[in-house]
């Protein structure tokens, strides 16, 4: 009996020690650190939403601009490296790859 007194104390010492479970989005929690509530502070006139609206777009096609010939030069490079690697092994006869000798 004593045996089965003493699990029975020890589950119940754990459920203690576990504490209260919450739902993952309970709206009672309380936030901390970097993963706290945001709160926005600046206000914008309608003029200077216009304008930073205007300024994210310019930086969008800049930045889209720049992803393009990056990748242009990527594949431009892999296919120049192919090349090579086949005319060197000697899979394809390219004469642009060859250096022409004097004469």
């Amino acid at each position: 009996m004593s045996s089965i007194q003493g699990m029975n104390n020890s589950i119940n010492n754990n459920r203690k020690l576990k504490g209260e479970r919450r739902k993952l989005y309970d709206k009672d929690r309380k936030y901390s650190g970097i993963y706290g509530k945001m709160h926005d502070h600046k206000k914008m006139s309608s003029y200077e939403f216009d304008v930073f609206k205007r300024e994210q777009s310019e930086k969008r096609k800049i930045d889209r601009k720049r992803q393009i010939m990056i990748r242009v030069f990527i594949v431009i490079i892999t296919i120049a490296i192919v090349a090579l690697v086949l005319n060197s092994w000697q899979l394809i006869n390219v004469d642009f790859f060859r250096f022409q000798e004097a004469h």
